[in-house]
């Protein structure tokens, strides 16, 4: 791993993987008010569409480290989420936020732990 490139990286990742979390707890979980928030889907699309963007700068190191992230969805997430965001299918956007980030930001942070540990 090149260590100050990636986990600089990893860090901004894990940063807007927090954002996401935080439109989740503005619309305190309802997928309902999530759905009608223009604003809450737009931060949303927004982070997510960022995690993707950054995603491309990674290592092929730090890439083959997480193998159990599957980094072409993730490399698609940004042009899907900052291009697309007026034919988003809603669904998909709260399952990423809802199941996705959360199981990517603790990936990402276990990563940078197991790196600076060695």
């Amino acid at each position: 791993m090149k260590p100050s490139k990636d986990a600089h990286l990893l860090e901004h990742i894990i940063q807007y993987c927090d954002e996401v979390s935080m439109t989740l707890e503005a619309c305190e979980g309802n997928r309902e008010r999530f759905e009608k928030s223009l604003v809450l889907r737009n931060a949303c699309a927004m982070a997510i569409g960022q995690v993707g963007e950054l995603a491309k700068h990674l290592s092929d190191d730090a890439l083959t480290g997480m193998p159990e992230i599957p980094w072409r969805n993730v490399k698609g997430l940004r042009d899907c989420f900052d291009h697309g965001t007026h034919h988003l299918n809603v669904q998909i956007m709260w399952e990423t936020a809802l199941e996705d980030i959360p199981m990517f930001r603790r990936i990402c942070c276990e990563y940078i732990k197991k790196v600076q540990n060695q």
